[in-house]
């Protein structure tokens, strides 16, 4: 029985757990057990794809399924960030040193009596691994005579003199190169000579990891003994040719069934990945189905249970708690609670309508986070959060950057994209202003009541942002804003309107408007009131904070 206690991430235990509810805000649980019991019960090894495009939340998936293996099944589990271990020439040595030592804290303890059993092994694996390695690069004399050291120590394997001499007498110094080079012994050189001799040591290694498993391993668990978990976590962000060696490796020395490896990776971004290294025809996707036994792809997820989880762990709300003016409003006077849910909702209509990311909701979330902390630093500060997070989603986002930047010397109500970026985007076809074109085809549903139809409820979407975007092109930072607005707002009162639902929503909108000028301007020179340029200078000045 393993000692799930001591395993190397078992800090992930309470964040990274499906069947918490209050954690798993994407809520996944169901796809998360359906998948765990799927690569518990395979008979043989797997190699399986996970795969979800950039910023869908591989990582965090991945965790918990280490969660769900370690944890809940107390299955011998290893995760392995690919991204962290780039650097390395070698990924069969990034493998074994990773499952040897996080093995070795599940299972060795000091009355365990199959210690020191376990220690001749990690020490019998380390000795083959400087035999069947790859060529070693300049430096990694140094690097792998203190990664034996350290482990001496902290694994308390063992090993002596002789298995570091072991390693150290396969290097030789070159005169001519100044470097250090691997001395091969005969094994080295006849797999260069001998394909046959090279199979035969792919399968020595190969046999060597089962019978690592298998003694390992608890004989007691049924199907799943001497089965070892691998996770494996940002291949796509690595070199291309690094990940391609990974691939590589995994197929050729762990294709065993004791081995289990699920990799998590944008498909589609590691197949650019690899026909960068061997040509733009290269068929990218059919070389990687070579690697994977089977592809899973993760789900979207409950986006707003994301947000939610964003916000309630920023500063956003507690901010918005200190100015006396919030713009816009859910009703008047609204609670805190009330204030969220809003919040929330106008987050997640704008990720929606313009296609972003999980990843690049976080970094949205975080940047307004970044605004509005220094804006509610003066408490009578005015300003129109709906229309700073659009700008906020365009200016992010590569594809509306031309809108954007059309924007900042624009006044026109309201706005209408150029047919230069109509075309850019696709929307040469329609006749629409901005907001039209984002919300073509998107769902709000759950924005509005359930009975509005869709044309209805693109009408009161329209509707709003529209307003917004009328509210700052009218704003100068002076006085004389008052009666711009009052003459903008009340050309614009939507009196033509079919829908008495629509009519009723729309008329709120304005009134929000109305009623804020007449609270703000009535006591101009104590509220401090963005103008246009305001809202430009602070959309740019967040975009120097980056997320990793």
């Amino acid at each position: 029985m393993i000692n799930v206690g001591k395993a190397m991430h078992a800090k992930w235990f309470d964040d990274f757990n499906w069947n918490n509810t209050d954690k798993c805000h994407l809520g996944r649980q169901a796809y998360g057990n359906y998948l765990s019991s799927y690569i518990r019960n395979q008979k043989k090894g797997l190699v399986l794809n996970l795969n979800g495009e950039w910023g869908t939340g591989k990582t965090h998936f991945l965790k918990q399924l280490y969660t769900d293996l370690s944890q809940k099944n107390k299955l011998p589990t290893i995760y392995i960030n690919a991204w962290t271990s780039d650097f390395s020439k070698d990924p069969l040595l990034v493998i074994i040193s990773e499952l040897l030592e996080q093995m070795s804290v599940l299972f060795i303890s000091d009355t365990d009596i199959k210690k020191d059993a376990i220690k001749l092994k990690t020490n019998e694996i380390l000795s083959k691994l400087c035999v069947f390695g790859k060529r070693f690069h300049n430096g990694s004399l140094d690097v792998l005579a203190a990664y034996l050291s350290s482990k001496n120590e902290a694994w308390d394997t063992g090993l002596d003199a002789t298995a570091l001499t072991t390693v150290v007498s396969h290097f030789k110094f070159n005169d001519t190169t100044k470097q250090f080079e691997l001395d091969e012994p005969k094994i080295g050189r006849t797999l260069k000579d001998d394909y046959q001799k090279q199979v035969k040591a792919i399968e020595d290694t190969k046999n060597l990891m089962a019978i690592y498993a298998n003694f390992i391993c608890d004989s007691s668990e049924g199907d799943n003994a001497g089965k070892i978990y691998v996770l494996v976590d940002e291949l796509d962000r690595c070199r291309p040719s690094y990940s391609i060696e990974l691939l590589e490796t995994i197929k050729h020395f762990f294709d065993i069934p004791n081995f289990v490896f699920v990799i998590a990776t944008d498909t589609e971004q590691l197949s650019h990945s690899i026909k960068a290294v061997y040509g733009a025809n290269f068929g990218g996707h059919e070389y990687l189905s070579r690697f994977f036994n089977r592809t899973a792809t993760l789900p979207q997820g409950n986006l707003s249970g994301f947000i939610k989880s964003q916000v309630e762990n920023s500063n956003i709300i507690e901010s918005f708690s200190k100015g006396k003016i919030i713009l816009p409003r859910p009703c008047p006077n609204p609670t805190v609670l009330q204030i969220q849910e809003f919040i929330i909702a106008e987050i997640e209509k704008i990720v929606i309508m313009y296609d972003i990311s999980l990843r690049k909701t976080a970094q949205l979330i975080a940047k307004f986070e970044s605004i509005i902390i220094e804006a509610y630093e003066d408490i009578f500060v005015v300003f129109d959060f709906r229309i700073l997070l659009q700008l906020l989603a365009e200016y992010s986002s590569d594809g509306f950057q031309q809108i954007y930047q059309s924007r900042k010397v624009s006044e026109r109500y309201p706005f209408k994209p150029s047919n230069e970026t109509k075309n850019n985007l696709g929307w040469q076809d329609y006749d629409s202003d901005l907001i039209g074109h984002v919300i073509r085809d998107k769902d709000f549903s759950k924005h509005y009541r359930l009975d509005l139809s869709e044309t209805a409820r693109a009408s009161c979407i329209r509707y709003e942002y529209n307003m917004s975007w009328l509210f700052i092109t009218k704003l100068t930072g002076n006085e004389n804003d008052e009666l711009k607005l009052r003459e903008a707002f009340s050309a614009d009162k939507p009196n033509n309107v079919g829908n008495r639902d629509v009519k009723i929503h729309n008329d709120n909108v304005l009134y929000s408007y109305i009623d804020l000028i007449n609270n703000v301007y009535s006591r101009y020179s104590l509220y401090g009131v963005w103008n246009k340029k305001n809202y430009f200078e602070k959309v740019e000045i967040s975009g120097s904070l980056s997320s990793n």
